[in-house]
């Protein structure tokens, strides 16, 4: 019936969406953005691919970090930030999740787009980084693990 089509559909979304998750994971916790952006330009990636990037990945840490604050601050509210919160008291709990949410999403991405100016991100010359950045090995074993898992959920 309908609840065994949810359940498919969730196990096969999850299954297509797994491998992106986990190497955008990888990413952001094991690369400096600087470093990055410093191999993206060396890899003579656009700029108008480059800076973007660089903002989206200072962004996901400091919104999970705001998650936790607006958790904290619904807890103290006697909400829970939960599944059995937002199933008890929808609208409220909707509205003390989006609209914090939405302000300081709104805020955080004024801020590091300022930053990112001020930090030299636009200034045309090439970057220059103080990490050997090559791409070796080991870099190629794992390029080819996650592709061929990609391909395999496609696939499938």
């Amino acid at each position: 019936g309908e609840i065994q089509i949810v359940i498919v559909a969730s196990v096969l979304f999850l299954r297509k969406l797994f491998p992106t998750v986990m190497l955008g994971y990888l990413l952001i916790s094991t690369t400096k953005v600087n470093e990055l952006v410093s191999a993206l330009s060396k890899m003579r990636v656009p700029r108008s691919i480059v800076i973007p990037f660089a903002v989206t990945l200072r962004f996901f840490p400091v919104v999970i970090e705001n998650w936790g604050y607006i958790k904290d601050a619904m807890r103290l509210r006697g909400l829970s930030p939960s599944l059995a919160g937002l199933i008890r008291y929808p609208a409220r709990t909707l509205e003390c999740v989006y609209v914090p949410m939405l302000m300081s999403a709104s805020n955080i991405s004024d801020d590091l787009s300022r930053a990112s100016v001020t930090r030299g991100i636009e200034n045309p010359r090439d970057r220059s980084c103080l990490v050997d950045l090559s791409f070796g090995a080991w870099d190629a074993l794992w390029t080819l693990a996650f592709l061929a898992v990609a391909v395999a959920g496609i696939v499938m």
